[in-house]
């Protein structure tokens, strides 16, 4: 997490009431705006309603510009105070970085709140699927992901070992389909579908790097009789 101030260097004449404020003005941005408000309230000790929070986004998204527009002198007491300086070229790669960074955030909740519903309802495959797309979506956040995928699994086995345990009689194909019903999976599951495809596509690549060999004919399978036996002996 950091704050940073970009170098825009923006001439032009602002009013705070009857004090009119000319100077070239920067930006004063953050990882969060938290840690924006904190950093521009807190120590360099502007109004939170100087906050700019940008034009909104042509679909009614919040703008991923927002910040705090500084003096020359403002930004000076910022880079002493801990902020990180960088070109104006450099804040929006940062801006638009944070932004995609807050989308991936958004869309890794959403899918573990999703998630979350499934479990709960015993949906436990879409339950991990799910949580495999929080994980996609946000990879930082791994090990939480981890923790609650192996909850869903140690769900999935106590269900198929009440269903069919070690003792079970059936064949084995019975206990299989039991267990994978058991569990919401059904024959045409995508991920059977792709285990099948695989394991049909694997047995091809072998059967065709056998050598060919042809089948020795019937009569040469047969003992030799001791005439036949006599005469090779020749």
């Amino acid at each position: 997490m950091a704050v940073y101030v970009d170098d825009a260097g923006i001439p032009a004449d602002a009013r705070s009431g009857p004090v009119v404020h000319s100077s070239q003005w920067s930006h004063l941005f953050a990882d969060t705006q938290d840690e924006l408000h904190q950093f521009a309230t807190g120590q360099l000790g502007l109004k939170r309603s100087y906050f700019q929070t940008g034009h909104r986004r042509g679909d009614g998204r919040p703008s991923p510009y927002w910040h705090y527009d500084l003096t020359a002198g403002k930004r000076q007491q910022a880079i002493r105070l801990g902020a990180v300086p960088v070109s104006w070229r450099k804040a929006v790669d940062i801006m638009h970085e944070r932004d995609a960074r807050t989308a991936r955030t958004e869309a890794a909740d959403h899918a573990s709140h999703a998630a979350g519903l499934a479990y709960r309802s015993g949906d436990l495959v879409r339950a991990a699927r799910l949580l495999r797309d929080a994980a996609a979506a946000d990879p930082i956040r791994a090990p939480l992901w981890a923790e609650r995928a192996a909850r869903v699994n140690a769900a999935a086995r106590a269900r198929a070992a009440h269903i069919a345990g070690p003792d079970d009689p059936r064949p084995l194909a019975e206990i299989v389909t039991a267990r994978l019903e058991a569990a919401g999976i059904t024959a045409d599951d995508p991920d059977v579908t792709a285990i099948r495809q695989w394991n049909e596509q694997r047995q091809a690549a072998v059967a065709q790097q056998l050598p060919d060999t042809e089948p020795a004919p019937a009569d040469s399978m047969a003992e030799p009789t001791p005439g036949a036996a006599r005469e090779a002996g020749q």
